[in-house]
């Protein structure tokens, strides 16, 4: 048997095999299935819904936590260093780095553009 022959043989013996499993699924089944091949598009919105729902949730933790910990004392702080974000020009120097403290251990370099 050449290989063509036998892959058809598997094609038409697979295609048997599905009607038969369509025969054993109930109506509601047959149905869910395939609304949910039908309309991938509206699966993949719930699911991707689904996953920035868990994001969001996982960052309002976060948020939280970080709020609870250090409340308002973020905002008080003086500005001690100005840090290297990008040689870029359109990446302008919005890191910086804000102390409670009057002296700071960490020691940075200017921005430097090339």
């Amino acid at each position: 048997m050449s290989r063509i022959s036998s892959m058809a043989r598997f094609r038409k013996n697979a295609a048997i095999t599905d009607n038969n499993e369509d025969r054993q699924r109930s109506r509601s089944t047959n149905r869910l299935i395939d609304t949910i091949t039908k309309r991938t598009n509206f699966f993949h919105r719930l699911v991707t819904f689904s996953a920035f729902e868990h994001t969001t949730s996982y960052d309002e933790s976060i948020s939280g936590y970080m709020r609870r910990q250090f409340g308002g004392a973020t905002t008080n702080g003086r500005r001690q260093l100005s840090l290297r974000y990008g040689t870029n020009p359109h990446q302008s120097n919005d890191a910086e780095l804000y102390s409670l403290q009057a002296d700071m251990p960490i020691k940075g370099k200017e921005k430097i553009y090339s």
